[in-house]
């Protein structure tokens, strides 16, 4: 929590409070192939449903027109606006393979 508190990139800005909670989340929340399978299940729900794959584009081009040209990827803060991609992987959660899926 220290170095997190503690971190600063190439142009001396530090983490901010809402940054560490979402890395901190994600270091408690990560699980065994929790995040390749949720992955998974997405990509098949939005290639077989192309109507939300078009409207998850859209939200992303959306965000995308708001910020500077120079940035690259979407950031954690530019994924928390989005409203319609999370809904779809909702839908994509319905698909139980973690509950089979075990460890021994």
């Amino acid at each position: 929590m220290d170095l997190l508190m503690e971190a600063e990139d190439e142009d001396s800005l530090k983490l901010e409070d809402e940054d560490i909670t979402d890395l901190l989340l994600l270091f408690l929340t990560a699980g065994f192939d929790s995040s390749a399978i949720s992955t998974l299940w997405a990509i098949i729900h939005l290639t077989e449903h192309p109507e939300a794959l078009k409207k998850a584009k859209e939200e992303q081009e959306v965000i995308i027109r708001k910020r500077p040209s120079d940035q690259k990827g979407l950031n954690l803060k530019e994924i928390k606006q989005m409203e319609y991609l999370p809904k779809s992987n909702e839908k994509s959660r319905q698909n139980a393979i973690a509950a089979t899926h075990m460890r021994f």
